[in-house]
């Protein structure tokens, strides 16, 4: 009898903690040894309880599953139950505890990122790909911070032109969204004044790595002028993104409509039905490219997007019929060649100008689209690197050796 009282008492005392992802979270983070990377660079002192390897897994925790200000990650330890992960009592945990840990990892923040991007990579050989994304976004501040040098009004992509902010640059691999390395940028750096000390840096870190691939660096429409191309090319890498001089617009209205219509891509968006007809094609063409003593052949993918392409205004601004009437008239009233010239929309095309140093023949386009995340680059478009793998990216341009 006493057996059963002592079961009835202690099932009454049990706590009922949600565990959300940890368990798979703390299989990951013990799997990458990331405390003890942490605690090999950044040793805690003699009178410190709490390790910096423990104190940086507590809010890696925290920032992963529930975030909370720094005064906040004790008490949600606590309540959470998942204090039972760690050595130490939740309340350890004090936002002075963190801070410090901080402090310490800030000042090891080089080395001790090459040590993780070591181990994900040893650990995980999969997420090494050819391809690299690369692009810049921002975070703005509220209030002043006028002496802080990094803190700048710029273009801001949260709509807060009022409100400083910094740049953050970063590349990550295609398809696995493997961050690879970060920068803080001032908030005024124009995007198209980074890629090359960016790509210096990466290349060091690759290097460090023991990476097993050389790489397609791809980039947005901000990240490709002919000055960007010819850098590119005088550093001997591969590159992909979005450019449209006039060369390159007379190249793609030179693409018959038969042409582009007989070459499918095998991608189709999420919405697509089965019977559906392809809503992409794309053919290859060649460019001659000449600036600052750098020639090249570039490759060019003339995409057509069936789905983009807009037969004139009436047809284009369907929805809009209902609540937007004046305004289409105005418009109409004000350029009556939107109606009458309508075939101008017709076809939708964009250009993927892949660059690649390869003998000839390897650029070839794949009867495949794939989507990607990350960013803010989201569509690959059917491009073959010389390691076999699909190139994620926008639109962009190629080069060849010339031999």
């Amino acid at each position: 009898m006493s057996q059963a009282n002592d079961f009835y008492n202690a099932m009454r005392q049990q706590q009922v903690h949600k565990l959300a992802g940890s368990p798979l979270l703390w299989s990951i983070i013990q799997t990458l040894k990331l405390e003890q990377l942490i605690d090999n660079h950044c040793p805690a002192g003699n009178k410190q309880q709490v390790s910096h390897g423990q104190a940086a897994l507590a809010l890696l925790l925290t920032r992963l599953l529930q975030p909370k200000a720094l005064y906040k990650v004790a008490d949600w330890y606590q309540a959470s139950g998942l204090d039972v992960l760690f050595k130490h009592d939740a309340v350890q945990f004090s936002d002075d505890c963190l801070g410090e840990m901080l402090e310490a990892v800030s000042e090891q923040s080089e080395a001790l990122w090459v040590a993780i991007m070591g181990q994900v990579l040893q650990t995980y050989p999969e997420m090494a790909e050819a391809v690299i994304q690369y692009d810049i976004t921002s975070c703005y501040f509220e209030g002043s911070y006028e002496d802080v040098e990094l803190i700048q009004h710029g273009y801001s992509r949260d709509h807060r032109s009022d409100a400083r902010q910094i740049n953050l640059g970063l590349s990550l691999t295609g398809k696995s969204g493997l961050p690879l390395l970060y920068e803080v940028l001032a908030g005024n750096t124009a995007d198209n004044q980074t890629p090359f000390g960016h790509l210096d840096k990466l290349k060091r870190l690759l290097k460090q790595v023991k990476y097993p691939h050389d790489v397609v660096f791809v980039g947005d429409r901000a990240m490709l002028n002919r000055k960007l191309i010819a850098g590119y090319l005088k550093r001997n890498q591969w590159f992909l993104g979005p450019w449209t001089p006039s060369q390159v617009q007379q190249l793609i209205a030179d693409v018959s409509q038969e042409e582009l219509l007989a070459h499918p891509l095998t991608f189709q968006p999420q919405s697509a039905k089965v019977d559906d007809p392809p809503s992409y094609y794309g053919v290859m063409r060649s460019m001659a490219f000449d600036h600052d003593g750098q020639q090249a052949n570039l490759g060019v993918l003339v995409l057509y997007a069936r789905g983009k392409a807009r037969p004139g205004l009436w047809h284009y601004y369907p929805k809009r019929m209902t609540f937007g009437k004046n305004m289409v008239k105005q418009m109409i009233n004000r350029k009556p060649s939107y109606v009458s010239k309508s075939d101008r929309y017709i076809p939708a095309r964009q250009q993927l100008l892949a660059a690649f140093v390869d003998p000839p023949g390897r650029l070839q386009t794949r009867a495949h689209l794939s989507s990607c995340g990350g960013a803010g680059i989201c569509r690959s478009a059917g491009i073959q690197s010389p390691h076999g793998d699909p190139v994620a990216g926008g639109v962009g341009i190629g080069r060849q050796r010339l031999e």
